[in-house]
């Protein structure tokens, strides 16, 4: 059934009121009506049209909003994750500070150490003075107990040797003249007297 689209009935009074006659206005609004009828849309027409493609708008707002419900559990989901990787900077930040206050304690170690070195490097040079004056002062007793060795070894061998020949001349002394004792005329030392009398 076709909807009316123009008054047919005042176009037709208008028809009649330009001068054309009863049936022929009549006629020509009926007419011109049909014609109209056929060839225009109406709003129930339109929406019969539009009644598909309104479904498919239900339809992809019905995925839009699941799509919106989607994306608000990933939100979720990463609101969770913010907070644990909140967790996980406080416990970061933490371990910072506790790694920064083991560092000042190595840092003050280091100063021991720095500090103890130092007095073992005093300590070294007190023990090198120390061993260098011991080493000078036994260097000089060595020397002078060489010294005196090698003089006591030399007097040593210096009376060994007297006392080899001083015999041989006390002998060849007594046995000789006397007036060959005069010509050679080589004094007799007290010491070798005292040898020879021995």
């Amino acid at each position: 059934m076709n909807a009316t689209v123009i008054d047919t009935l005042r176009f037709a009074d208008s028809l009649k009121a330009a001068g054309f006659g009863v049936p022929q206005a009549e006629g020509l609004a009926r007419a011109l009506g049909a014609e109209l009828a056929e060839r225009m849309l109406t709003k129930g027409d339109l929406e019969d049209a539009l009644r598909p493609i309104n479904g498919k708008f239900d339809s992809i707002d019905a995925r839009f909003e699941s799509i919106d419900a989607k994306f608000k559990r990933i939100d979720a989901r990463f609101e969770g994750i913010d907070a644990r990787l909140d967790g996980i900077d406080a416990r970061l930040d933490a371990m910072d500070t506790k790694f920064d206050a083991m560092d000042a304690k190595f840092d003050a170690m280091d100063a021991k150490f720095d500090a103890m070195d130092a007095k073992f490097d005093a300590m070294d040079a007190k023990f090198d003075a120390k061993i260098d004056s011991v080493h000078r002062e036994l260097s000089g007793k060595f020397n002078t107990l060489v010294g005196v060795m090698a003089l006591g070894f030399t007097l040593l061998i210096g009376l060994g040797g007297y006392n080899a020949v001083s015999p041989r001349l006390a002998e060849t002394t007594r046995q000789a003249p006397e007036s060959h004792q005069e010509a050679t005329a080589l004094p007799a030392a007290p010491q070798s007297r005292l040898l020879a009398q021995a």
